[in-house]
């Protein structure tokens, strides 16, 4: 994908950084545009690309001024929301260049707000993302992650790649000076720890819903809340008949949460031995699950949470006991064919 960033007026906008979400493997998903404005991004999969340009950061938040228009981050060709961006189709053995944005310019505003731990200490250190909540599950785009030896497609479910991103200083407190009206949401992310009596990596993540209109909005509060241990069974379906823990013989079952507001999958992997395994970097929070099975001759046939079907829908997981539950069904069908160039 080749293309270039004009600014507001019409001039080339180099340091613009430029962000692609769709179907990567491999290159990095973010460049830097040159003097001219120019872009590329190299040896990409074939598929639908939402492209976003970032405009380089003007003075520091302390000398802005109050009522003013800012080149603000814009979705190709110009649009300010992520819903109205029209995506670059990249076809096998073609580049797609000649793509031109246009960055806009609008009235920005200031949001500020604090950070703090599940103790409601500041948390210092701490990542925050600013997403517009535009974006809309079933948007056509698509995730890729790798389960066992398998490369898998997800449909996308959550936000699109952060428009801002900052760091709170020693009292939790953040800003981001140059936000354009609309709604957003706000995630944080701490520095991952460790506690050594429990053997437990701990992270610390939060969110907030904001709406900017007309004017700064400086009284947001963010509690992080820390990861759990998500208890994950295993059943399988034994020929001739009944239903054995997962120690009956190698389950090979993937599990994959996406959550639907954005952030990293949580993923679990039970072992092949007689002990339940644990998601130990689960949240609170809306997710889809993903079950997948690489044992040959059987198929995932129900997931079940706190003893509620899962279906294709978002299901809510809480902090808990509560397991999720899997079973795998035998006498799965075959699928044969031939691969052509």
């Amino acid at each position: 994908i080749r293309g270039r960033v004009l600014g507001a007026e019409g001039k080339p906008a180099p340091d613009t950084k430029v962000t692609l979400d769709g179907p990567l493997v491999g290159p990095r998903a973010e460049e830097t545009t040159d003097n001219g404005g120019n872009f590329a991004f190299n040896k990409l999969l074939p598929g639908s690309y939402t492209v976003l340009a970032r405009p380089k950061p003007v003075t520091p938040a302390k000398e802005l001024a109050d009522n003013r228009n800012e080149a603000v981050p814009t979705y190709f060709p110009s649009a300010i929301e992520r819903a109205q961006a029209v995506p670059v189709i990249v076809r096998a053995g073609a580049d797609a260049s000649g793509n031109q944005i246009q960055l806009r310019s609008l009235p920005v505003y200031r949001v500020r707000g604090v950070v703090v731990d599940d103790a409601g200490k500041p948390a210092a250190r701490t990542t925050v993302s600013l997403h517009s909540r535009e974006a809309e599950p079933g948007n056509g785009d698509v995730s890729m992650m790798n389960l066992g030896g398998a490369r898998s497609w997800i449909p996308s479910v959550g936000l699109g790649p952060a428009v801002a991103t900052t760091v709170t200083d020693s009292q939790g407190a953040f800003e981001f000076s140059s936000v354009h009206e609309g709604d957003w949401l706000l995630r944080a992310e701490s520095e991952w720890g460790y506690i050594e009596e429990t053997k437990r990596d701990i992270q610390g993540v939060g969110k907030q819903a904001v709406s900017v209109s007309r004017k700064d909005v400086t009284d947001i509060g963010i509690r992080l809340i820390t990861n759990f241990n998500l208890p994950l069974t295993v059943d399988i379906e034994d020929a001739p008949g009944g239903v054995g823990p997962s120690s009956a013989g190698p389950g090979r079952v993937n599990v994959v949460l996406v959550p639907v507001d954005g952030g990293p999958e949580v993923w679990g992997m039970p072992p092949n031995r007689n002990e339940n395994p644990i998601m130990d970097r689960t949240y609170p929070g809306e997710y889809r699950v993903i079950a997948q099975t690489f044992r040959p001759g059987f198929y995932v046939a129900s997931v079940d949470y706190a003893g509620r079907p899962v279906s294709d829908q978002p299901v809510e997981i809480e902090s808990g006991a509560q397991p999720l539950h899997v079973v795998l069904r035998n006498h799965a069908g075959r699928v044969r064919g031939v691969i052509e160039k």
